[in-house]
């Protein structure tokens, strides 16, 4: 496994994180968002240039709880936080079709 949701950090601890840590999870929040932008940014432009057989851009997602903030193994944010990449999709058609 690639990355651990903070919901899921915290309640193996039971116990909130301190307030440096939170701090340091939104610093890494806000780098990984924007190089996830950037990279939206980079598909869009080759987006227009490309064939139309292309695969599209990744999809930019919303941060609603610690459930939804992926922490690497490393320590950093992943960037599965912010966007929503083939592999999680193709993950998710594969968890429907189960179900």
């Amino acid at each position: 496994m690639q990355s651990l949701s903070l919901g899921r950090i915290t309640s193996s601890f039971s116990a909130p994180i301190t307030e440096e840590h939170a701090f340091a999870v939104v610093h890494e929040c806000l780098r990984t968002l924007k190089e996830a932008s950037n990279k939206r940014i980079d598909a869009a432009a080759a987006e227009a240039t490309a064939s139309p057989s292309s695969p599209s851009r990744p999809r930019l997602l919303t941060v609603d709880s610690t459930g939804d903030i992926f922490i690497h193994r490393e320590g950093r944010v992943h960037e599965r936080t912010f966007l929503q990449l083939q592999q999680q999709e193709e993950e998710e058609r594969d968890e429907a079709g189960e179900r």
